[in-house]
């Protein structure tokens, strides 16, 4: 008898997998999608790609699992996000 994951009920439940729903798929792909006009190293990631000749939905899903390790750290340190990090200037229109 070979081993089968499916039939087995486990406590942990995948967080973003296919058991989730679609509301946190697009509540993810909409937070990468503003975190990357904001957020200079996650702009860096999303333009290298673009420059690379992905299509803009690639480079937005590749940047998902970075913003989770990032909000996820954020959670732990308990600790805000600084809206002007050191070393990054914002230009004036």
């Amino acid at each position: 008898m070979t081993f089968n994951p499916s039939t087995i009920r486990s406590r942990l439940s995948p967080i973003a997998g296919r058991l989730s729903g679609p509301m946190l798929g697009q509540a993810l792909y909409m937070s990468a999608f503003i975190a990357i006009r904001f957020n200079p190293p996650l702009q860096d990631k999303y333009d290298s790609l673009r420059r690379a000749g992905k299509h803009a939905k690639v480079a937005i899903a590749v940047s998902l699992p970075k913003l989770l390790v990032l909000a996820n750290a954020f959670i732990r340190d308990q600790r805000k996000m600084d809206p002007k990090p050191r070393g990054y200037h914002v230009a004036r229109k």
